[in-house]
Formats: C-alpha cells, structure tokens, sequence
C-alpha cells in the first residue's frame, strides 16, 4: 500500500519549516488549541493569551485566520482584528462565522495578507513540477485508458451487466501502473469493452492484458464492432489468480470490419476479474499515440518491452515473471511531440516485430495528475513528502512571498531552501535518483526483436 500524506500535513510541516509565514494553532499533543468560537471571534488560549502580545499583535502582520474544516466554505477565511491577551480572544473583521462549533479543527494564522487560496494554488504548482516514475501500457490503446490510470471507467464500456465495474488499486491485484479494473458480478460472457479503434479491413491486429482472476474464468476476445461479433478465431481464458498475461495473437478482421475493440469479460455464471492494463496493437501502425500526460520528451525516459519467461498455457504468460528489454531511441523508435497538433505526442516504431510482446514507458508522470487540492484537509498525495516540502517551499517564496516577507528574511529562507548545493532542494533531489527497470538486449536478443 502506498504511503500517503494528507493536504493537514503539507500545510502543518510547511508553515512551521518556514516560521516566520504563520501558526498552526495545536497543543503539544497535537489536538487543536482552540477552545471557543463565537460569530465574530476565535478563542486560542495557549497561543494568544501572552501579555507580551498587544492588542494589534495580529492585525499589523495583515494575518488571515484559516478554518479549512468549517461547515461552510464562507467561513474558511477571515482577517484578523483586535486581540484580549488576557483570553487569548482574536476578533475577525469579516461577516459573522455560521458555524460556531468546536470540535476537533485546528485552525491556522496565516501573515502578511495571504488567503488559503494562494496557499493552494502554489501547491497545485508544485504538483506540476514533480514526478513519479511508472510502467505504463504502449499501445494504440494508450490515450485510451489501455493504461487504467484514470480512476473512473470512462474509456470502458460494460457488457451486459455486472453488478460492480470501477477501478481498484488493490496491490496484489495490480503488478503494474497506479489501478486495475474491478468487474464484479458477472453472469456469463460479461464485463467491459475496450474504446473503439479504427482498422483498415482484412487487416491483422492483436492484444494482450493482464487478468487476475477472483472467481471464475476470465476471458480476451477481439470484437469486430461493425459485425457485431468476435474478431478472432478463440477466447484466450485463465482461471488463475496469480496475474497472467493473457494473449490474442494477430488475427485478420474481416473484410468488412471497420472498428474493433477488446471485449474483457468472464465466461462464469457469477466472476470477478481484476483487469490490469490491456494493449492494442494494429499491423500496419507503427504510429502510437501516448497518453495525454505524456506531453513533452523528458518524460519518456525509456521504452521497453517485457517478455514473460513462464509461460502456463497457450498464450498465457505470469505477469509478474518477466524481462524488461530496454529499445534505442532513433534506432528501435522516435518520439514526436507537437503540442498544437491533433495527436500531440506519440511513438513511431521501426518495424511491428516490437509489438511481439507487450510495450511499456518508464514514463515521469506529474503527481497532478492524480490529485489537484482544494478547501479540503483530508485531500492527500503519495508524493513523498521530503521531496514535495522544499519545492513547495520555493514555490511560495517565488509566487506569494516575494514582496510580502522582508528582504532580509526572503533572503535567508531562499539561502536555506534554493537550489544550490547543500539546500533543501538538492539534497533532496540527491537522495532519489531515478531507477531504470530495463536492461538493454544482448546480441541474441535484439536478433530476435529486429528479425
């Protein structure tokens, strides 16, 4: 499972890293330090009630008090007016607060004018600059959800109808990528149908995907859409739960066929298939489209085909037991990448013989694209957090900051997290390269590719 880190945690690390920017209002046993709340006032003993705070200690720093668990979203942000340090009592200069409850929300004091949206904005920045590095399905699939990245089923259609069709990240389900696809419930011959893709007629086609199977026996099948009907000579079915590529070998649509697709069904009165990627290739394409966050050159680090050595079937292969055989860039393949164009980025192959086995990018992808963050504390990010919070750092510095602190401790925060040796950045940066999960082939091997 996935270490996770909440939008309380990247906010409560990053104002008391930077200190001098506000208060998260918590005791030291980490519950919330306010005690009472009134429509026009927050009372913070343990922070505010000090006598050597005057009463406009809040209110001359321009400070914002934050309530990002209140009932209502009117009431997440207010300025701060006059302090009672005898009670620790802040009154706010804003219209009444409707929600007068305290529970358990902290509430934080952000200085110098800065509004909890431009605390979000600058984080939802960050998330485009970073990235995770995954195994993605390649093929002409790829801009079609062939990957399961998207969390909903969008690019999928049921057949019939199972009880349950939506995506999952159970890990021992799930060999590769971010999700697997969860259909549940089938009666015979159900499950969900690839996108469509176009074919020149009489033309050859093949497909893989990867089945985990929790009841029953999952099937691959190539659907001619224009007949209506199967597109291959035999479904390609496994019983196992152990994960198994499962593997439909070129076959000819017919003469009349204009689109086919991928039909992942389960041919059990009650089954349930955990679906991990599924790729589509076309003979006479050896142009591939790669998925729309895929968008410019340095995020396609590698190519590389994965070859199964255990092979418990006729065209079924375990998942997990495989070689990774790294491809060259300008010899196996070439990228294209044109933002304005209709298909922005793809992959140009040298020959079809790569579609033999399965493709995959080790491809960088952005964090944001698997999470933006709002007005909700419980938002969180796999991101690893010693890399997000400097470079969330930065970005406030850069975006929020720049104007607002005094040159002087500007200055000394960008010493302590800019990107020079030694600071926050670099050491961070430093202490996670990038792995490489392919290796390239050797002689026999790329004989075998290219041959």
């Amino acid at each position: 499972m996935a270490v996770t880190s909440t939008l309380a945690q990247i906010l409560r690390r990053t104002i008391r890293e930077l200190q001098v920017v506000g208060e998260v209002c918590v005791l030291a046993d980490g519950a919330t330090a306010l005690t009472a709340l009134a429509t026009g006032s927050v009372t913070i003993p343990s922070f505010y009630q000090d006598t050597n705070k005057g009463s406009t200690y809040l209110s001359s720093r321009t400070a914002t008090i934050i309530r990002m668990t209140a009932a209502s979203v009117a009431d997440t942000e207010r300025f701060a007016g006059a302090l009672t340090n005898s009670s620790g009592l802040v009154l706010h200069t804003g219209a009444n607060f409707a929600d007068t409850t305290v529970g358990t929300e902290v509430v934080y004091i952000l200085y110098y004018g800065v509004r909890v949206a431009d605390w979000l904005d600058a984080l939802n920045r960050t998330m485009q600059k970073l990235t995770f590095p995954t195994r993605i399905a390649l093929s002409q699939l790829s801009n079609l959800d062939g990957d399961m990245v998207v969390s909903t089923d969008t690019d999928w259609t049921d057949i019939l109808t199972p009880t349950t069709s939506a995506k999952s990240v159970v890990a021992r389900r799930t060999p590769y990528g971010v999700r697997s696809y969860n259909t549940i419930g089938n009666a015979t011959d159900e499950g969900t149908r690839s996108a469509t893709l176009p074919v020149v007629m009489g033309r050859t086609v093949k497909a893989w995907t990867v089945a985990s199977t929790n009841v029953g026996t999952s099937s691959l099948r190539l659907r001619d859409i224009t007949a209506g009907a199967a597109a291959d000579t035999a479904a390609v079915t496994s019983s196992e739960e152990e994960p198994m590529f499962l593997h439909q070998d070129w076959q000819a649509v017919s003469a009349t066929a204009r689109e086919w697709a991928l039909d992942l069904t389960n041919t059990n009165a009650a089954g349930d298939t955990f679906w991990n990627m599924a790729w589509a290739y076309k003979y006479d394409d050896l142009e591939v489209p790669l998925p729309s966050y895929v968008t410019e050159h340095y995020q396609v680090p590698t190519i590389f085909q994965a070859r199964p050595r255990n092979q418990v079937g006729t065209n079924i292969w375990a998942a997990r037991d495989v070689d990774f055989i790294e491809l060259v860039e300008g010899r196996d393949y070439n990228l294209h990448f044109s933002q304005p164009d209709a298909n922005p980025s793809a992959v140009i192959f040298t020959s079809p013989a790569y579609y033999d086995w399965p493709l995959f990018v080790q491809a960088k992808v952005r964090y944001s694209e698997l999470v933006t963050f709002g007005f909700d504390e419980a938002g969180s990010t796999t991101c690893p957090l010693n890399e997000l919070i400097p470079r969330f750092k930065r970005e406030l510095l850069d975006t929020v900051y720049g104007g607002r602190l005094s040159q002087t401790e500007w200055v000394r925060l960008s010493a302590t997290i800019g990107f020079l040796p030694g600071t926050e950045i670099i050491r961070s940066q430093m202490s996670r390269p990038t792995p490489v999960v392919a290796k390239p082939a050797g002689w026999a091997g790329m004989n075998r590719i290219r041959g």
